[in-house]
């Protein structure tokens, strides 16, 4: 598989980034990260976060949809503790990536061969946004204390790889402004 960075637009963020090698009898990539298991919760409750945007912009009494977008901030920040929690607990920094909806470049103590599989868990700061990708390693350089990776997502849901490109987007609009 040849590694074309320049096909997706390219960021610069911040992230927690955990891999593990990925084995085609476990395809659950959530399963690979137990310490994390609360954020699956979260992602159901961004779900819904997400339906009750939609649905407040559809709401004519003004009051009725204030009421809403209340209820789903709140909702928004009861997600974030959920994580924050989750996140004070790992061993691992978040770190600056960067990332495309074609795959990342991170820094890991753990060295991968080019063409391996592994799952991954991505939690973006400060949106506490949360994926857990299979990726293909495409390069693995020596760095100080570790190695630089570059992994290509594969078989990414589309529904995931919206999530990814919605964040994409609003992290290339607030650092034009």
């Amino acid at each position: 598989m040849e590694y074309d960075r320049r096909a997706y637009f390219r960021i610069e963020d911040v992230a927690w980034v955990l891999t593990a090698s990925f084995a085609e009898d476990r395809p659950s990539v959530v399963e690979y990260f137990p310490q994390l298991r609360h954020v699956t919760a979260e992602n159901a409750l961004a779900a819904v976060d997400q339906e009750l945007k939609e649905l407040s912009e559809h709401l004519d009494e003004k009051a009725l949809s204030r009421y809403v977008r209340a209820l789903n901030r709140k909702i928004d920040l009861f997600r974030q503790n959920l994580l924050i929690q989750q996140l004070d607990r790992l061993d691992e920094d978040p770190q600056t990536i960067t990332v495309s909806e074609g795959g990342l470049s991170f820094w890991s103590h753990q060295a991968y061969k080019i063409g391996d599989r592994v799952a991954m868990a991505l939690v973006f700061s400060p949106s506490y946004l949360a994926i857990y990708p299979r990726a293909e390693i495409v390069n693995c350089e020596p760095d100080t204390g570790g190695y630089n990776l570059h992994a290509a997502f594969v078989d990414m849901p589309e529904p995931m790889r919206q999530q990814l490109a919605r964040h994409l987007l609003s992290q290339q609009t607030a650092h034009r402004t």
